[in-house]
């Protein structure tokens, strides 16, 4: 009888390891997955940085069929790529995932485990594990920037202030390095935090000290990867005129001694007229 017993209680607790509900992925989307599915994360540039959420506990399987709580999520990602498992024990359980900064554009599969350290709690596949695959597509074409004025006069010595937005859309938040190339001596850079999906807007100045009409390239990149980069050409038209240094007031750049305030508030007021 003791035996017919333990042979019952070891098959209940079998049954009860293998019937575990789906997990919970929380972030960057919210999906139930069973044991051997499919996430995909969406689309992400080489370099860039990806990050995964799980809820930890199931409510069903188990010592007494009533769920657990697993202790990490686990991930193996391909040669190149670098990935970091959550912490033991963290509620949600959040990976990530680098792609290599030369990864190849297309399709990537990223293996992952939820984890019941040593099986203590008999949920998952019978070895205490949750495997399923994340998927995410890699492009290069995964920002873009467009500049709302592309001609600028100022006067020389003057900032002149172009008005950018630039776009994420990818699945991953980014920092991008906002630089122009064509003036002497200008290595201005700016940076600027995108979350995913989404934009935002910057001023970059740039500055010319010899009457000119520059013709610049304003370019954002990732800080991620090289490959991840966009660039627009605007003028620049330095020229010093009457005009043109009454204007330069208004901008809160020039700096004057006190007694002269009056002088060059009167000078912005002209600009004005002028303008």
């Amino acid at each position: 009888m003791r035996a017919i017993f333990a042979a019952f209680a070891l098959a209940f607790l079998l049954s009860a390891s293998f019937a575990v509900e789906n997990v919970k992925v929380l972030f960057p989307l919210h999906k139930d997955v069973e044991q051997g599915g499919r996430v995909y994360l969406g689309k992400m540039g080489p370099g860039q940085t990806i990050s995964i959420s799980v809820e930890p506990k199931v409510s069903s399987g188990g010592v007494n069929g009533i769920g657990g709580r697993f202790d990490t999520l686990e991930i193996v990602v391909p040669q190149g790529w670098t990935g970091k498992n959550s912490k033991l024990y963290a509620d949600p359980m959040q990976a990530e995932i680098t792609a290599a900064e030369d990864a190849a554009e297309g399709e990537h599969v990223i293996e992952a485990s939820l984890v019941d350290e040593g099986n203590g709690e008999l949920i998952g596949n019978g070895e205490g594990k949750v495997p399923f695959t994340i998927v995410v597509d890699v492009e290069k074409d995964i920002m873009d920037m467009q500049i709302a004025n592309t001609y600028i006069q100022t006067g020389a010595g003057q900032p002149a202030r172009y008005h950018i937005s630039v776009y994420n859309k990818g699945a991953a938040n980014d920092v991008f390095e906002v630089s122009a190339s064509g003036v002497r001596g200008w290595a201005f850079k700016k940076s600027i935090y995108v979350p995913a999906g989404s934009s935002r807007e910057i001023e970059y100045e740039v500055v010319g000290n010899d009457e000119a009409t520059y013709e610049l390239s304003i370019k954002a990149r990732s800080i991620s990867s090289s490959l991840i980069s966009a660039q627009q050409s605007v003028k620049l038209n330095v020229k010093s005129d009457l005009a043109a240094d009454y204007r330069a007031t208004t901008k809160g750049v020039m700096l004057f001694p006190l007694v002269q305030a009056p002088v060059y508030f009167i000078a912005g007021l002209i600009s004005n007229v002028l303008g």
